[in-house]
C-alpha cells in the first residue's frame, strides 16, 4: 500500500520517518503532501530535498545520493540502537 492511503492512525503509528525527496521528482508534490500529513498527524519526520536529485537517485547512486547516504546511515543507526 502506498502510504498516501494510510489512515491518520496509521500515520500516528509510525517510527520516526526519515523522507529523502528529489529536486526534480515526478511524484514531489505527492511526497510533499504527505510530508504535511505525518507533521499533522504528529509523525516526527526529518525531511530533506536533494536539488540536484531526479526521482531513484539514490538506488541508480546518480547525482546527490551521496548526501542522501550520509543521512541515511546515521538515522538508521540510531533507530537500530534504540531498539536494542
Amino acid at each position: 500500500m502506498s502510504p498516501c492511503f494510510a489512515s491518520e492512525e496509521q500515520l500516528q503509528a509510525l517510527p520516526p520517518v526519515l523522507m529523502i525527496m528529489a529536486g526534480h521528482d515526478v511524484l514531489g508534490e505527492e511526497a510533499e503532501r504527505l510530508a504535511a500529513r505525518m507533521i499533522r498527524s504528529g509523525t516526527t519526520l526529518t525531511v530533506k530535498r536533494v536539488l540536484e536529485a531526479s526521482h531513484g537517485f539514490v538506488v541508480r547512486r546518480a547525482e546527490g545520493y551521496q548526501e542522501a547516504e550520509q543521512l541515511i546511515f546515521p538515522f538508521l543507526s540510531k533507530i537500530f540502537q534504540n531498539r536494542l
